[in-house]
């Protein structure tokens, strides 16, 4: 479907793809009224190093650290200090400098550490600062898990008020990597969240995929592992339990 992919990241509505070149393209709206076309494919952004996307919106860090969101803004999703009632759909723009990831369009991360909000609270029109000494950050069932440059794991909760967190230690350490839902650690365990009805992430709730892996992402029928060893896998949780379903070995 795309020739000299070297990265594609999924969303909602569409999916994301890098070139070789540093070319971004979405099989989505771009915003462009004249966007350049290659195979029904739509150009963003140029000199990409990194992209994600949200249920309807995107976010691109480039090369040289500026960040760029398209995508309706009606509730200030873009973090660009505007709203947009008529759910206008834009095409990227320049919303902040020295990043370093992006993560569900939602979360940027500076090279120092800083984790920033973008567009977490309606109205919230700016990137808000959340906290400091961050590696890496991802969405679970509930709340938001905070990866510590010093491998400390932490729960973040969103308040009613912009810009009010309430940060949660889960008294986990030697985290590698956290993906959607779930987390692995230094030596290829990984573990799924499965909180049933809490609100609150702990170390008991947290179950481990019987096999040791390299990467994990995760769509709506469930997870796509792949284990040191290379094996591919579709993981479904299930209670308490796992359905392992080789894909490939």
């Amino acid at each position: 479907v795309f020739t000299d992919a070297v990265c594609v990241w999924g969303y909602r509505f569409g999916t994301l793809v890098l070139d070789k070149d540093g070319g971004l393209w979405t099989s989505s709206a771009s915003g462009f009224e004249d966007a350049i076309q290659r195979d029904n494919w739509s150009f963003l952004l140029s000199d990409v190093v990194s992209a994600s996307g949200d249920v309807w919106n995107g976010a691109a860090v480039c090369s040289d650290g500026s960040l760029w969101t398209w995508g309706p803004n009606n509730h200030g999703r873009l973090a660009n200090g505007e709203t947009d009632e008529t759910f206008t759909f834009y095409p990227p723009q320049h919303i902040m400098d020295g990043v370093c990831k992006v993560r569900e369009a939602s979360y940027a991360i500076t090279c120092d550490g800083t984790l920033y909000g973008l567009g977490l609270w309606d109205n919230c029109m700016e990137p808000v600062q959340l906290c400091e000494n961050v590696s890496d950050v991802a969405d679970t069932l509930y709340g938001i898990q905070v990866l510590f440059r010093d491998g400390t794991l932490c729960q973040l909760d969103l308040l009613e008020d912009p810009g009010q967190i309430k940060q949660i230690d889960l008294g986990l350490t030697d985290i590698a990597a956290v993906f959607f839902n779930g987390y692995c650690t230094e030596d290829g365990d990984t573990y799924l969240w499965n909180v049933g009805e809490e609100v609150m992430l702990s170390a008991a709730s947290a179950i481990q995929i019987p096999v040791k892996t390299q990467f994990c992402v995760h769509n709506a029928d469930g997870y796509l592992i792949m284990t040191t060893e290379g094996a591919l896998y579709h993981v479904n949780l299930e209670d308490d339990s796992f359905l392992l379903k080789p894909l490939k070995e």
